[in-house]
């Protein structure tokens, strides 16, 4: 099993009661900016031989993910801020979100 850890400095962003319209550009901004930095600190701390896997074979024979998220302590629904992680992670830990198991 191969292991590595991402710190991300910064508070962590929910998807929580989210949908795109005029009223929650910005917000949508935001989630978006906060989802390219977990990608770019993922990247920096991702080791050269991680096993992406092919893209284009079916999940079931890509790679499998187990994703842990430490440090949540708010109110919100915790896996909405997993959402927001897992999507900063694509095309870095996985090529989807699919990939990740519970």
């Amino acid at each position: 099993m191969d292991i590595f850890h991402v710190h991300i400095p910064m508070a962590l962003k929910s998807k929580s009661n989210y949908s795109y319209s005029a009223a929650t550009k910005n917000r949508h901004k935001e989630l978006k900016a906060y989802e390219q930095t977990v990608t770019l600190l993922s990247l920096a701390a991702l080791p050269e031989d991680w096993p992406l896997g092919d893209e284009h074979d079916p999940v079931t024979q890509r790679p499998q993910v187990l994703l842990g998220i430490v440090g949540i302590n708010s109110g919100y629904d915790s896996a909405n801020f997993t959402k927001s992680i897992a999507d900063g992670l694509e095309g870095v830990l996985y090529w989807n979100d699919k990939s990740a198991v519970d």
